[in-house]
């Protein structure tokens, strides 16, 4: 179940949701919920309008073999929930209560991974935002 690269990868994760945090927070509202295997960014307008959750979480990982993921709550605002479906598609499973889409596992494969996780977030923040 476990590999030698998890450790590495559960680095990678925090580094990306720490610096997505830092940088994409000087624009959007972010709130933090941690727990053991987890940590989530949800992402509001300065209106406080939910608009993209970020982040890893063990059970994701354990039902759908991908550890970093963004998504939408169903209960959030309609047009941000159907914007974020139909940019997504195929790519998009239900889990819980929200509509998920992997981050590719691709981007932390890379050197810049960091740069290039946080402007794929950054680019779907922009595009629901423009919704509302």
């Amino acid at each position: 179940m476990f590999t030698k690269e998890m450790p590495k990868t559960i680095s990678k994760m925090y580094d990306v949701v720490y610096r997505a945090d830092e940088i994409l927070g000087k624009t959007f509202r972010v709130e933090k919920r941690t727990a053991p295997g987890e940590y989530d960014l949800f992402f509001e307008t300065k209106n406080r309008e939910k608009i993209l959750f970020a982040g890893f979480r063990f059970s994701l990982y354990q039902c759908a073999r991908n550890w970093f993921w963004l998504g939408v709550a169903m209960d959030w605002n309609r047009k941000v929930v159907d914007a974020f479906r139909e940019n997504h598609g195929d790519e998009v499973i239900r889990f819980e209560n929200f509509f998920l889409c992997p981050l590719p596992a691709a981007v932390f494969e890379k050197e810049n991974y960091i740069d290039e996780a946080v402007s794929i977030i950054e680019k779907e923040l922009n595009a629901l935002a423009a919704v509302l």
